[in-house]
């Protein structure tokens, strides 16, 4: 161990007991009465000045009465010494990390069918292994980041196609394709089958529901429409919402279409009586996309989290998912 301050010296030769009788000598300036603040004999206190002394080569104290005066090199030392048995002293070592004792809540920010959809199987693995743990999930809004930087959150499922500031750290999950979904029954579903595809003119015939935080927050978090995925906007607004899981309930009851995550539309195909097209960009456009990823955000100053790195554990083990686009809405 090397430290300037040491510097001639063979600080290898001295314990943190010997920097300690150091400290409490100078500020008591008593070999006796430091003898019995550090529960020892006076002898042994002797012994370890003359340690000190040999080893910075230096009398450190000066007899005199009725206080030691201590030397110009041991007034440099003390500051010094005192600081490191300081950190020492408060120094606590970490203990080993075990999930089944937590009784932590995890603040994580969503978009609402990240729940629904992204969350399950985390979810279920997270409470197996830390049973005592709990999860807080709050609906993402402009402060977001904010939230992240003041611990309000702990991380956050966040769309990869947004930037994000310097200080916030992310961990891409899996990619996901687009649906347009639509009532059964719908005219669409049958056109889809005969096109194979989802066309532009298809489109223009029927309007949408966009499902969006635009308009409530300075920062959009998200927006899907036909836009998102098509680079163009075709379709007139029927219902902005602000909630993925009122889209079935509204397509049930009318004729409107709307762009849905592949993972969510799938779910809302097998639960609630709506159909999942899977939509795709024209590639010669050279608009839109076909896909996004979606991924775990968090602040760079819960890097070192134990606990926080145990969650992000469970979501790259948990948050997979296979894209079903090339079977699913062939009914």
């Amino acid at each position: 161990m090397t430290n300037p301050f040491f510097e001639n010296v063979k600080f290898s030769a001295l314990t943190i007991a010997d920097l300690v009788f150091f400290a409490t000598l100078y500020q008591t300036l008593s070999l006796t009465e430091t003898a019995n603040l550090e529960n020892m004999s006076l002898s042994t206190a002797s012994r370890n000045l003359k340690k000190l002394r040999e080893t910075f080569n230096d009398q450190l104290f000066l007899r005199s009465s009725p206080e030691l005066i201590p030397t110009s090199r041991a007034v440099e030392l003390f500051p010094k010494v005192l600081s490191l048995v300081s950190e020492v002293q408060n120094f606590e070592p970490k203990e080993i990390f075990d999930p089944a004792t937590l009784t932590r809540t995890f603040r994580i920010g969503v978009v609402d069918n990240a729940i629904y959809s992204v969350m399950t199987n985390v979810v279920e693995a997270f409470f197996k292994t830390a049973p005592h743990a709990g999860l807080s999930f709050s609906q993402m809004s402009d402060t977001l980041f904010d939230d992240l930087a003041n611990g309000e959150l702990d991380c956050a499922v966040y769309p990869a196609t947004r930037p994000l500031p310097p200080s916030i750290k992310s961990l891409l999950l899996y990619p996901i394709s687009y649906a347009l979904c639509v009532r059964k029954g719908h005219p669409l579903v049958e056109a889809s089958r005969e096109r194979g595809e989802v066309t532009i003119d298809m489109l223009k015939n029927w309007r949408k529901i966009t499902v969006t935080n635009r308009g409530q927050n300075r920062m959009e978090v998200y927006c899907m429409d036909e836009t998102t995925v098509l680079g163009e906007t075709l379709q007139e607004t029927a219902i902005t919402v602000p909630y993925f899981l009122a889209v079935p309930s509204l397509l049930r009851a009318t004729d409107f279409t709307a762009v849905m995550p592949m993972q969510t539309a799938q779910l809302f195909e097998e639960r609630n009586d709506v159909v999942a097209i899977p939509i795709h960009p024209d590639p010669s456009s050279g608009r839109g996309r076909d896909e996004f990823h979606t991924r775990l955000i968090w602040h760079e100053r819960m890097n070192a989290d134990l606990a926080l790195q145990w969650l992000r554990g469970l979501f790259v083990t948990y948050a997979r998912w296979t894209d079903p686009k090339r079977t699913i809405g062939s009914h």
